[in-house]
């Protein structure tokens, strides 16, 4: 069983997100009052949201996998799209979280309207290698995110830390290369894998924010898409 919580806001616009954490916290981490939860990303993005802890995390049964947490984000996204038919879908991926919003992403579910990638990696090999341009993908590698990337087919924001010694910036910069519909991405030079979503940068919650205010309906010339990364 799949632990879902959903904060909705009384005047919330016609998306939904779902957000997916990293591998270090389950849904208790996103709730608390002295970091930026759940109900903060609601009321800052306008949106109503939804957080979930994968099978085995937090209050969830299970086993933990890869192919549990890609089974989990679909079942999440199969209701989210039962209680809220009209409503367009926002992946939001942190981490680890990724490469699930990828996996689902990169198989085309109805109503899916942006994709955001906080701190994404190319592949498990490749990050514990530190080799995101590794062509070769090993029979036995895991969450091979730089092989499913290319098939989404709606826009996608990368927003990534300077200084993320954890999951280095160039793996968003090989994932951004390989998008159908990137729009401008995100580099915050001081930022590192906390800091990049903990508040501590105001500048990722206002590029997320304009990313859903314009960018997720849009069509987006392959000139005004692939402006390069901005840099704070």
């Amino acid at each position: 069983m799949t632990t879902v919580f959903d904060y909705e806001r009384l005047l919330s616009r016609v998306e939904v997100i779902i957000f997916t954490q990293p591998n270090s916290s389950d849904l208790g981490s996103f709730l608390q009052p002295r970091y930026v939860n759940l109900p903060q990303l609601a009321e800052i993005f306008e949106m109503d949201v939804y957080g979930f802890d994968y099978s085995g995390y937090g209050y969830s049964t299970g086993i933990i996998s890869e192919k549990s947490i890609y089974t989990d984000i679909r079942a999440v996204y199969d209701y989210v799209r039962q209680t809220a038919p009209n409503k367009k879908i926002v992946l939001l991926g942190y981490s680890i979280g990724t490469t699930a919003v990828i996996d689902l992403a990169s198989t085309h579910p109805e109503s899916l309207a942006g994709v955001i990638l906080v701190a994404p990696f190319t592949s498990g090999l490749r990050l514990l290698g530190n080799q995101p341009k590794r062509e070769k993908t090993h029979f036995f590698d895991r969450f091979v995110s730089c092989d499913k990337v290319a098939a989404i087919n709606v826009p996608v924001l990368i927003c990534h830390g300077g200084r993320d010694t954890v999951v280095p910036s160039e793996h968003g910069l090989e994932l951004y290369e390989k998008l159908q519909k990137p729009v401008t991405p995100l580099v915050v030079h001081g930022a590192d894998h906390q800091s990049i979503l903990n508040g501590a940068y105001p500048q990722t919650f206002c590029r997320i924010h304009r990313f859903l205010k314009a960018e997720t309906e849009v069509n987006l010339t392959q000139e005004e898409a692939r402006e390069g990364f901005v840099m704070f």
